[in-house]
């Protein structure tokens, strides 16, 4: 009789931990991206996000074809030596608290002012926070 308890409490937990799993209980990563055509390019930034339980584990960017920053753009150095610091900023925050940050544009998609909490935008780097900002939420839109 003990034995019969044992296997059916061992189904038991695996059932519930794949449910946990597929129900949202374990890490999921979601791609987001945001652009935008200008008579200048393409600009714009893919990234990949991980959460866990609604809470916001990792974000990343990664590779697109999309122009994230230009060579001649004087803020360019700054922008690239905080824009880690901006990502991690974004780790431990909700799902919910991310979506409600608003990024309002120009008519051609250019990133103009934002409002974001605590998250940590890159002073000077408008466009490039406002462009991740609005990738991450476009990620988080399919959680």
């Amino acid at each position: 009789m003990k034995r019969i308890l044992k296997t059916v409490a061992a189904g038991a937990a695996v059932a519930c931990a794949l449910c946990l799993a597929g129900c949202g209980g374990g890490k999921t990563k979601y791609t987001g991206d945001y652009h935008y055509d200008t008579e200048y390019g393409v600009y714009g930034v893919k990234v990949e996000v991980e959460v866990m339980n609604g809470i916001v584990k990792d974000v990343d960017i990664i590779s697109s074809h999309y122009e994230e920053v230009t060579d001649i753009w004087e803020g360019k150095e700054n922008y690239l030596q905080n824009r880690e610091a901006m990502l991690e900023s974004f780790e431990g925050k909700s799902v919910q608290e991310i979506l409600s940050y608003t990024v309002s544009t120009e008519t051609d998609g250019t990133p103009a002012q934002i409002s974001a909490g605590s998250l940590k935008v890159v002073s000077g780097a408008t466009q490039c926070s406002g462009r991740l900002i609005l990738a991450v939420q476009d990620a988080l839109k399919k959680v």
